[in-house]
């Protein structure tokens, strides 16, 4: 019991700290290579991928891709048939639907999508988002299968929570059925 009161005592001061405005720092320590940037600094290291969406490396590491993103556009749905994606949201808030199941995220939160899950992240239009990406195993060739949405997803919900109307078509996606 005692335990359990040290967290709970302890736990507004640890959320305290992270939401105290301090922007998010970015170190790498890896044999033979350091690097420790401020996000301000590594954000102006992002090339651009397609419009609206930014991108670098971070890191390798033996079992992982690390990626710094911005996006400020809804990426199409993909899967990554290969890998598992974790992402971490530094600044900026959105949506992410997975298997037809929404999350709302923002700064310090941790989102993890396993592979073969059908996905996509739709960010707030009053600021880009930036994320660092880490794919595992470690990303060799590129792993975006773009999908029709058409074919797995029914939305739930849109943002002002009213259920939209069924799709023609039946679901098809194994995980849905």
């Amino acid at each position: 019991m005692r335990r359990y009161s040290l967290v709970l005592l302890l736990l507004p001061l640890f959320l305290g700290a992270c939401s105290a405005g301090r922007e998010p720092h970015l170190v790498w320590e890896s044999a033979g290579s350091t690097r420790a940037q401020s996000l301000g600094e590594a954000g102006l290291d992002l090339q651009p991928i397609e419009p609206g969406r930014d991108g670098a490396p971070w890191g390798d590491s033996a079992d992982a891709t690390f990626r710094l993103l911005r996006t400020s556009v809804a990426e199409q749905p993909h899967v990554h048939d290969d890998h598992d994606l974790t992402v971490v949201i530094l600044r900026g808030r959105g949506v992410l639907t997975v298997a037809g199941r929404e999350h709302d995220a923002g700064p310090g939160d941790i989102l993890h999508i396993g592979r073969g899950l059908p996905h996509w992240f739709r960010p707030d239009p009053a600021e880009p988002v930036i994320a660092l990406a880490i794919f595992s195993p470690r990303l060799d060739t590129p792993d975006t299968r773009p999908i029709d949405h058409a074919d797995w997803y029914t939305p739930r919900r849109d943002r002002t929570g009213v259920r939209p109307r069924r799709a023609a078509a039946p679901l098809r996606h194994p995980l849905l059925i």
